[in-house]
């Protein structure tokens, strides 16, 4: 089943074309990556997709529904969560309050209520950090829920962030160059949990650099460069696409 579908999307910054007529499309329950040179457009059309950025032209469905121009409050709430390139934690709170902040977002109960006390709230306090606990577990982080932040390891806050993001119980994650920062042993690591995340039944889109670990983890591969998608195939198809060749090596490369 397609749960996210991009058509002919260009998004232009004045007259800068940062993404030219790009489509594809996410089937619900597997990987995709997206990848690409630096400046390919990738971290634009995440933008695209999580409300950030409204498209200059074409439109977006999710889950069948037409999401084009919906601003991330509202990608959020149908089921849309990312984290970014640059780690953005509130570092001086705790692991646990990081996650319980994400999930406030999804509980039953308005987030301006858990002011003001009350059984309801009480009973919502309980089940949010009961699931924030469930996020950490999920990614290795159950055991240090009442340290700080910034008391991590890199590849700690970034196992955080993603936990934080899954605490809105999203049916799309969006994931910013995951691996950025980490030594091997934490890149298998994270592999392991990204797998462990799509058991759940969470679709994965990811944007990411290291080429070992999206040959590892994707299903579905899309090439952009210079803001046109290039190819979109299983991995063994774009190891082998003289145009993906092309685009990371040059035209040297293929002589």
């Amino acid at each position: 089943m397609t749960l996210l579908e991009v058509t002919n999307v260009t998004k232009k910054f004045g007259g800068v074309t940062a993404i030219d007529e790009v489509s594809f499309r996410a089937e619900a329950g597997r990987v995709l990556a997206l990848i690409g040179p630096n400046g390919a457009g990738k971290s634009t059309m995440f933008n695209v997709i999580s409300g950030n950025y409204a498209p200059t032209s074409g439109t977006l469905r999710f889950d069948d529904r037409d999401v084009t121009g919906a601003n991330s409050v509202a990608m959020s709430r149908l089921g849309v969560s990312r984290t970014f390139q640059k780690i953005r934690l509130f570092k001086a709170l705790s692991v646990m309050d990081n996650v319980v902040i994400g999930a406030q977002s999804s509980a039953p109960v308005a987030p301006w209520r858990f002011f003001f006390g009350g059984g309801a709230v009480r009973a919502a306090a309980a089940e949010t950090r009961k699931h924030a606990l469930e996020m950490l577990d999920l990614v290795g982080l159950g055991d240090v829920g009442d340290v700080r932040a910034d008391t991590l390891s890199y590849g700690q806050q970034r196992m955080l962030e993603i936990a934080r993001a899954l605490a809105t119980k999203p049916r799309l994650l969006l994931i910013d160059e995951p691996a950025a920062g980490l030594n091997q042993a934490e890149a298998d690591g994270l592999v392991r949990r990204l797998r462990l995340i799509r058991d759940q039944g969470i679709t994965l889109m990811l944007v990411e650099h290291n080429m070992d670990l999206v040959m590892d983890i994707a299903e579905d591969i899309v090439v952009m460069n210079f803001g046109k998608k290039i190819a979109q195939g299983a991995p063994r198809e774009i190891q082998e696409n003289p145009d993906v060749i092309r685009a990371y090596l040059g035209e040297e490369a293929m002589a």
